[in-house]
C-alpha cells in the first residue's frame, strides 16, 4: 500500500543518511533527494484518495517499492565493503573497483527515479498537497463512555444469577450473533462484580490459543504461585482455585469450551462464577441471548456516542439525519459504535453526515457492514497501514502497543527522530484516533489513562484482512503459489490454516523480496523453510514464532538471515542454536522458551533484550548460584526471567552502561546489592522492574538504594512471597511512579519518604502490611494523581484536603480482612476502573 510503502521508503533515507555520514558527498545528496521527493509525493496521498485516484496512488507505491528496493541492496553492498575496512580493500583489490561500480549504479538508477517522480507530479492534476506532513502528534484519550443501551434487563439477570445464594460454581453463557455486543456487555459485568470475589481472570481466547496458554493467563491473574506454574500448572490451579471463591471470564470460546470445561469447570462450592461468550451456548443452563437493538434502542446507543454531554445538542436537520444512518445500522451494535466513531471525526455539518448516508445507501451491500468499509475509507493516509497491520493478528488475539511499537520500528514505519517523536509516542497518538473512532477495542489501560493493548472485532478483523490481499500489503503463505505474488511479497503471513508443508515447499518461488515473515502456528514446516532458504532471504529484517507446545528446532541456518533487525521466538518447547550469534544486524531479541544459549548475552549488537529460560552449557551447570555474565555495551532494555535460579554477576551489571529499562523476573539478593552501589552502575536507566525470588523467615534482605539514579522514573518492586518483607529502600528524587507489592511498611515506613518527591504521581500498593498510611499534611504528595491501595492490610489511612492536591483517582481493592473506613476525601474519588488494570 501507497501509505505504508512511502512511510518506509522515508524513514529508510532518513536512517541511511546517518550510516553514510563521512562518505561520497555525491552519494549523500542522491539519498536526501529520495527523503524529500518521498515526502512530497506522500503529501499528495490523502487529497489522492478522496478523490479515487487509484492509477496515481499507484505509480507513487511502485516507486516507493523500487527505491526500497535499490536502498536495501546497495546500502547492504556498501556496508558489507565498509566491515572490511582498509586493510580488507588491500587484502581484496577486487573490491575497490566493485565500491565504485556501486556508487555508479545508485546514481544510474537515481537519475531514473527523478524522471519517474517528475511524471508523476505532472500527472496530479488537481490533487493538492497536505500541509505539516510531519506535524505535532495530537495525543488523546476517548473521552466518550459507552452505555450499555439495550441491555439493561439482560445486565440485572445476569448480575442477580452472579449474585444468587447457590455455592455451586456456575457457567453463566452470554450469546448471539457476531457485532451484537456480547464481549462489551460481558466485560462490563465482569469488571464492576469481580472485586467481590477473592481472585478473578479474564482471557480473550483467539484462533491460535492453545490450552496451556489459557491456563498461564488464568493462572498470572489468579496470581498463582510462579514455581507452581512452572511444573503441573493444572493440577496446582486447580487445587488453588477449588478453596477460592473466583470469577472468570472467557471470551469467544465457541470452538474451545470442549477442551478448556474440563480445565476451568472446578466442583468448588464457594459461589464461583465463570462468564463466557459465545456464538452458541455451550451448556444448556443459564443461556442469556443477545439479540439486534430495536429502533428506540439504537438511536439512544448511538446518540450517547454522538453526544457525551447533556449540554451537547443537535440540529433537527442532523437529527433526521442521524436517525436515518442508525436505521441502515440495522440494530447492530457495532455497526452503530463505528458510525458515531466515523461522525465524531467530521464536521458537524449536514454535508458531511448527508454524505456517509449516502454511502452507506451505495450498492447491495449490507448496510450494517458498509459502515465499516466506509470508516476505513475515511482514514488519514497515515493510519490506513497502522489499522490494516492489525489484521496480521490472529482473531481476538490481545494487541500490545510495546509490541507493535517494536514491530513498526522494526519495518521502518516509524523511526526515531526526537524525544518529542519517539516511536512509542507515534504509535500511541495512533491508537488514541482509533479508540475515538471506536474502530478497536480497548482490552487494558496503564495507571495514567494511555492505552496499553487493544483488541479487534472479527468483523473488522475479516475486513483488515480482505484489504491487505487486496493492495497485497501482506500475503498469507497459500497466496505463495503464484510465481507473480511471491515475486513482490514483502509481507506474508503463516497459521494454523495455511497449507505449510514440506511437499508444498517444492518448486515454488522463493520470496526473495520479504522483509517480514510473521508464525502463528506451523513453526515446524516454518523452521525447514528457514534451513533451506535462509541464505537468499538476505532482505528479511522481521521475523516472528509464536507456537505454544511444539517442540520446534530453530535450524542453525538462521545465523544466514543476514538482515535480521528484530527476532522473536515465543513458545515453550523451542530450542534456540548458538549460532544466533551470527545476527550481525539484529537489535531486538525476544526469546521466551526453555531452551535459550548463554551467548545472546553477549551479542553486543543488541539494543532490546527479551529473554527467558536461559541455559549455560551442559559443561558449566555444577552450581544453582551460577553467575551469568553480561557484555551488551549497547543495550537500552533488558528483560530477563530467571528460572533456573541463576543471577547476573556485579561485574554484568558494568557492561550494560546505556541500559534504560531493566525487568528482571526472580531477582536474587544480590541483584539488590548490584543496584544499591555508589556511584549507581546504571547511571541511564529510567525504568526498574524486580520481582524478588522468594524469602525465608530471618533472611537479611539488603537496603534497596536507589537515591543515585538521577534518571530513574518508574519503580515495580515485589516480593515473591506469602508475606509481606521488611527492607529498607532509598527512592531517586525524580521519581513519577511507584507500585510496592508485599513490602511491610510498619517499621520502615516509606510513604515518609515517598510524601516529599516533587514529581511523584502514581503510587500503588499491592499486598503490602502497613501501620498508619498518613497521606495528610501541606506539602504532602505535591503532584500525586493516582493512588491505588489493593489486598492491604493497615491500621489507618490518613487523608486531608492539604495533602495529594492533584489526586484525582484512588484505586481501592479492599483485603478479605476487613479494613478500617477510608477517609471522606478517599471515597469521593474512589473510582471502578473500566479497564483491566496494568498488573506488570
Amino acid at each position: 500500500m501507497a501509505e505504508a510503502a512511502v512511510a518506509i521508503v522515508i524513514n529508510k533515507a532518513i536512517a541511511a543518511q546517518a550510516l553514510l555520514k563521512g562518505e561520497d558527498h555525491h552519494l549523500r545528496e542522491n539519498i536526501s533527494w529520495i527523503e524529500t521527493q518521498m515526502k512530497t509525493l506522500q503529501s499528495y496521498l490523502e487529497d489522492a484518495q478522496s478523490k479515487n485516484a487509484t492509477n496515481f496512488i499507484n505509480s507513487i507505491r511502485d516507486l516507493a517499492l523500487d527505491v526500497e528496493d535499490l536502498l536495501d541492496t546497495y546500502l547492504l553492498e556498501i556496508e558489507s565493503h565498509k566491515t572490511k575496512g582498509l586493510f580488507g580493500f588491500l587484502k581484496h583489490s577486487s573490491c575497490i573497483p566493485c565500491y565504485g561500480v556501486t556508487h555508479n549504479d545508485f546514481s544510474l538508477k537515481i537519475g531514473e527515479f527523478m524522471k519517474r517522480a517528475a511524471k508523476i507530479e505532472q500527472s496530479k492534476g488537481d490533487i493538492a498537497a497536505k500541509a505539516n506532513i510531519d506535524g505535532a502528534i495530537r495525543n488523546q484519550t476517548n473521552k466518550v463512555q459507552k452505555k450499555l443501551s439495550g441491555r439493561e434487563e439482560t445486565v440485572r439477570k445476569i448480575e442477580a444469577e452472579i449474585f444468587s445464594e447457590k455455592k455451586k460454581c456456575k457457567v453463566i453463557s452470554i450469546v448471539g450473533a457476531t457485532g451484537v455486543g456480547k464481549t462489551t456487555v460481558a466485560r462490563d459485568i465482569y469488571l464492576r462484580v469481580r472485586s467481590k470475589f477473592d481472585c478473578s481472570a479474564m482471557v480473550y481466547v483467539s484462533e491460535e490459543s492453545n490450552s496451556g496458554v489459557i491456563l498461564l493467563d488464568i493462572a498470572k491473574q489468579v496470581r498463582l504461585r510462579e514455581s507452581q506454574m512452572k511444573q503441573n500448572i493444572e493440577e496446582h490451579l486447580n487445587t488453588f482455585l477449588c478453596s477460592k471463591k473466583f470469577v472468570i471470564f472467557l471470551d469467544g470460546v465457541t470452538d474451545k469450551w470442549d477442551v478448556l470445561k474440563d480445565m476451568v469447570m472446578i466442583d468448588s462450592r464457594n459461589g464461583s462464577r465463570i462468564i463466557v461468550t459465545c456464538r452458541d451456548p455451550v451448556v444448556p443452563k443459564l443461556v442469556f441471548p443477545l439479540e439486534y437493538l430495536n429502533d428506540s434502542e439504537g438511536k439512544e446507543a448511538f446518540y450517547d456516542l454522538i453526544l457525551p454531554t447533556p449540554e451537547d445538542t443537535l440540529s433537527p436537520e442532523l437529527k433526521n439525519i442521524g436517525d436515518k444512518i442508525v436505521q441502515k445500522c440495522g440494530g447492530l451494535p457495532l455497526a452503530i459504535e463505528v458510525a458515531a466513531g466515523l461522525l465524531r471525526a467530521k464536521e458537524r455539518s449536514e454535508r458531511s453526515w448527508t454524505e456517509v448516508l449516502e454511502r452507506m445507501s451505495e450498492g447491495g451491500e449490507n448496510h450494517r457492514l458498509k459502515i465499516l468499509d466506509l470508516s476505513y475509507q475515511d482514514l488519514p493516509a497515515e493510519l490506513k497501514p497502522f489499522f490494516l497491520y492489525f489484521g496480521i493478528f490472529p482473531t481476538n488475539r490481545e494487541i500490545f502497543l510495546l509490541e507493535l511499537t517494536q514491530f513498526w520500528a522494526a519495518e521502518k514505519l516509524v523511526l526515531l527522530f526526537d524525544e518529542s517523536r519517539k516511536p512509542e509516542k507515534i504509535v500511541q497518538a495512533h491508537v488514541d484516533k482509533l479508540v475515538e473512532r471506536n474502530l478497536i477495542q480497548v482490552s487494558r489501560k496503564n495507571s495514567d489513562g494511555k492505552v496499553k493493548s487493544w483488541r479487534i472485532h472479527l468483523f473488522l478483523h475479516k475486513l483488515c484482512t480482505r484489504k491487505v490481499e487486496e493492495i497485497n500489503f501482506f500475503c498469507n503463505w497459500d497466496n505463495l503459489r503464484n510465481a507473480v505474488v511471491a515475486s513482490t511479497a514483502r509481507r506474508v503471513i503463516t497459521n494454523s490454516s495455511s497449507s505449510l508443508s514440506e511437499s508444498n515447499m517444492q518448486n515454488f518461488t522463493v520470496p526473495r523480496k520479504i522483509r517480514t515473515l510473521l508464525c502463528f502456528g506451523k513453526g515446524r514446516e516454518l523452521a525447514k523453510f528457514i534451513k533451506t532458504y535462509a541464505s537468499e532471504l538476505r532482505f528479511l529484517q522481521l521475523l516472528i514464532i509464536e507456537a505454544e507446545n511444539v517442540a520446534i528446532n530453530i535450524p542453525v541456518e538462521i545465523a544466514n538471515l543476514s538482515g535480521l533487525m528484530y527476532l522473536k521466538l515465543k513458545g515453550q518447547y523451542i530450542t534456540v542454536p548458538s549460532s544466533i550469534q551470527g545476527l550481525k544486524k539484529l537489535e531486538t531479541l525476544e526469546a521466551r522458551s526453555r531452551e535459550v544459549p548463554g551467548n545472546v548475552l553477549k551479542m553486543k549488537q543488541l539494543k532490546h533484550l527479551f529473554v527467558s529460560g536461559v541455559i549455560l552449557a551442559k559443561t558449566e551447570i555444577s552450581d544453582r548460584a551460577q553467575e551469568h555474565e553480561v557484555d551488551l555495551q549497547n543495550l537500552e532494555t533488558l528483560y530477563f526471567d530467571y528460572q533456573y535460579g541463576y543471577h547476573l554477576s556485579h561485574s554484568s551489571f558494568k557492561k550494560i552502561p546505556r541500559l534504560k529499562k531493566l525487568q528482571i523476573c526472580g531477582a536474587e539478593m544480590q541483584t539488590l546489592e548490584s543496584l544499591s552501589c555508589t556511584p549507581p552502575l546504571l547511571q541511564k536507566l529510567e525504568e526498574l522492574k524486580l520481582r524478588v525470588n522468594p524469602v525465608s523467615n530471618g533472611d537479611d534482605i539488603p537496603t534497596l538504594d536507589l537515591s543515585g539514579y538521577e534518571n530513574l522514573r518508574r519503580l515495580y518492586l515485589y516480593f515473591n512471597t506469602s508475606v509481606s518483607i521488611t527492607c529498607s529502600l532509598e527512592f531517586p528524587m525524580n521519581l513519577v511512579k511507584v507500585t510496592l507489592g508485599r513490602v511491610c511498611t510498619q517499621d520502615e515506613d516509606h510513604l515518609k519518604k515517598l510524601q516529599k518527591l516533587p514529581d511523584l504521581k502514581v503510587v500503588k500498593l499491592k499486598r503490602c502490611r502497613a501501620g498508619t498510611m498518613d497521606f495528610s499534611g501541606q506539602d504532602k504528595f505535591p503532584r500525586l494523581q493516582t493512588l491505588m491501595i489493593s489486598n492491604t492490610v493497615y491500621d489507618e489511612v490518613i487523608a486531608d484536603e492539604m495533602g495529594m492536591p492533584m489526586l484525582n483517582e484512588f484505586i481501592y481493592r479492599a483485603h478479605p480482612q476487613p479494613p478500617p473506613k477510608l477517609p471522606e476525601k478517599l471515597e469521593k474519588l474512589r473510582v471502578e476502573r473500566a479497564e483491566l488494570e496494568n498488573l506488570a
